[in-house]
């Protein structure tokens, strides 16, 4: 009795440090955490509405195909798309990265950055373990442990890219924001982010930095 009494303190003292219960959810891999209803509009006019994502690891838009047993694919030619639109956001058919246009004029759109990291191995008694080894991805559907590499999401970021003047910017937080702008502009544009207490991984109080930051060039009042 004494000996089932041990094992049951060590199994609890095993999973309270290592954490038994933490284990990786494989929606993190996709920019929403559930697939969406998206309207894909094409550039010769043509619409299509389908549950869609963007997948962080594989860079890549997909959708759920309803006719063929719900299968996970991949949107083809997306030179032919105009706009992907999901989650209340429009996003560019971009290769390689999820560009969301938050603003046309000026230009302010914003590109979702993954950091992966290798998932949790098992550890005795059902815990996990976690590796150091992070790669950076950009750009989300559901990928199991083996389709993704044995990898999952650890975090996202945020890219910038705004028009300054004729010139398209980018930036992604606030020491490259003020690289953008001439050394007398940079205690103006450190008050404001300071006073508004702007955090540059939330794009809509970026977008109302940037705003504030071309006053002048659209002719606003201070």
């Amino acid at each position: 009795m004494k000996t089932k009494v041990l094992l049951i303190l060590t199994f609890v003292f095993v999973c309270t440090t290592f954490n038994c219960h933490a284990q990786p959810s494989i929606s993190d891999n996709y920019l929403f955490k559930q697939f969406q209803d998206a309207l894909v509009v094409y550039k010769d006019g043509r619409l299509f509405n389908v549950p869609a994502n963007y997948n962080l690891l594989d860079n890549r838009f997909v959708f759920i195909d309803k006719a063929d047993q719900d299968r996970e694919k991949e949107f083809s030619d997306l030179d032919l798309i105009a706009v992907i639109k999901m989650g209340g956001k429009d996003f560019l058919p971009t290769s390689g990265k999820a560009t969301e246009v938050m603003q046309a004029h000026p230009r302010f759109y914003v590109s979702y950055v993954g950091y992966s990291r290798q998932a949790p191995k098992p550890l005795t008694y059902g815990g996990v373990t976690e590796t150091a080894s992070v790669d950076t991805y950009s750009g989300t559907g559901f990928i199991n442990r083996e389709q993704s590499g044995g990898r999952v999401i650890k975090h996202i970021d945020k890219e910038y890219e705004v028009q300054i003047g004729k010139r398209e910017k980018t930036f992604f937080n606030e020491k490259t924001f003020l690289k953008l702008f001439p050394k007398a502009r940079h205690e103006e544009l450190k008050d404001y982010i300071e006073k508004q207490n702007i955090d540059f991984n939330i794009p809509e109080q970026v977008l109302q930095l940037y705003m504030y930051s071309q006053k002048e060039a659209l002719g606003q009042s201070k």
